[in-house]
């Protein structure tokens, strides 16, 4: 997917082991849904790692409520712009 990555040669990190992501996402709801790009890539690895999840966007990529499924992952916490909201 002419995605950047690390060489072959670099460390692994078990995702078990990191603290905090921060996710991406071209949308976000109140509720800690993300719209992101449909591959299901973070909610795959996010269904399994303990740490918290914060998305990160500028608040016009806020909405009230996104359309979400039972295998969509919701964040703990969502950052803009303008404000910080709490999730879980």
């Amino acid at each position: 997917m002419s995605i950047l990555e690390p060489p072959d040669a670099s460390i692994s990190i078990n995702p078990q082991d990191i603290d905090m992501f921060i996710v991406p996402g071209l949308a976000f709801d109140m509720k800690g849904h993300r719209l992101g790009y449909g591959k299901g890539y973070y909610d795959r690895l996010l269904k399994s790692v303990p740490g918290r999840t914060i998305g990160i966007g500028y608040t016009d990529q806020l909405t009230y409520e996104l359309s979400h499924t039972d295998t969509d992952i919701p964040l703990s916490k969502l950052v803009t712009d303008q404000l910080t909201i709490s999730i879980k």
